[in-house]
């Protein structure tokens, strides 16, 4: 075997999720799974530990010299622990839900923005108070919060993400506003990247909600607005003078952290679509599909929301018809059932 090769270390028997890890470069390993390390700072004897060679066209070394990684180019990361979040042998993964109430849900509802009145959101208090009462029915305790400013609605979700949520099993946060490609608009014009939104919930910062789902949708644009007719709006938050946004490119959209799910009205670059007498059609798809989901996990849910989304059109004023798509960006490790 080459030198250069990265390798794991684990201590133990490999039965402990406690993990090692170590950059180093070895002289290879020996027929007996033992690495001979040659870097500074490797001080335990890797004949106690357990490696696995793997990487592609490396058949030969796929031999089960237990359970650690040797990947050339790079350090693996690879869960060497016991599988514990399963049910049973043959048993899906879920995660815990069955505290009372299952978490917190906060929704922040923009419908009137400084200095431009033709972008009043009319019709989201239909989409906040359908929100309201599914998850409600869900078990969650729900508070919503409207026409809040940028900074308000940061220091709304800074407290949330500074409770102890140790009794609870999740944590649902849904915007209902202007937006754009990676940020959300205040009631004063100003922005609230969404990045900013899920730095409070790291593990490092809100210990009590580690290993638990957190959950958050957006009803906005995250583009460009295209010419629209009455009744539907669109939800990019442009100003009055001007109906088109720049698009902003997707670049620290989802946390790189576990547990994370995000739903997004619609996918990147584009316009969000809302009637003004019945809803958002993101939001109206996701509580049908909701209150439907008795025996339904997450995943399969947002695929209902999705095709309700996209089966839908309207006409524009030049006779042209719009769609939607919605999207999901998870990092959800397990079937999440409400």
């Amino acid at each position: 075997m080459a030198e250069g090769l990265k390798i794991e270390i684990e201590a133990g028997d490999g039965k402990s999720n406690n993990l090692v890890m170590a950059a180093v470069v070895t002289g290879g390993v020996d027929n007996k799974g033992k690495g001979q390390p040659k870097s500074e700072g490797i001080k335990s004897d890797l004949s106690a530990t357990k490696i696995k060679m793997k990487g592609p066209g490396k058949d030969s070394q796929h031999r089960d010299v237990k359970m650690l990684g040797i990947v050339e180019g790079g350090m693996a990361c690879q869960d060497v622990s016991e599988d514990t979040d399963g049910r049973g042998q043959g048993q899906e993964a879920r995660y815990k839900m069955d505290s009372e109430p299952r978490g917190l849900c906060y929704i922040f509802s923009n419908k009137t923005f400084e200095d431009k009145p033709k972008q009043t959101r009319i019709g989201t208090e239909k989409d906040r108070d359908a929100l309201t009462e599914v998850w409600k029915k869900l078990h969650f305790e729900v508070e919503s919060f409207d026409d809040f400013k940028a900074e308000g609605m940061e220091t709304r979700i800074k407290e949330l993400a500074k409770m102890d949520h140790t009794v609870y099993d999740c944590v649902v946060v849904i915007f209902l506003t202007h937006g754009r490609d990676g940020a959300v608009e205040g009631s004063d014009n100003e922005w609230l990247d969404v990045s900013t939104i899920t730095s409070y919930f790291m593990p490092s910062v809100c210990p009590s909600l580690a290993s638990k789902p957190k959950l958050f949708f957006f009803q906005s644009c995250r583009g460009k607005e295209i010419q629209k007719a009455v009744p539907v709006q669109g939800d990019d938050g442009g100003s009055d003078a001007d109906a088109t946004e720049t698009i902003v490119q997707a670049n620290k959209m989802v946390a790189p952290e576990a547990d994370f799910f995000f739903g997004f009205a619609t996918v990147a670059g584009m316009q969000a679509l809302r009637n003004p007498e019945t809803g958002s059609w993101f939001i109206q798809s996701l509580v049908q599909a909701l209150q439907a989901s008795t025996k339904s996990d997450l995943d399969s849910i947002m695929t209902t929301v999705r095709g309700k989304v996209n089966n839908r059109e309207c006409e524009t004023v030049d006779g042209k018809f719009l769609r939607q798509t919605a999207e999901v960006r998870t990092t959800l490790l397990k079937k999440l059932y409400f």
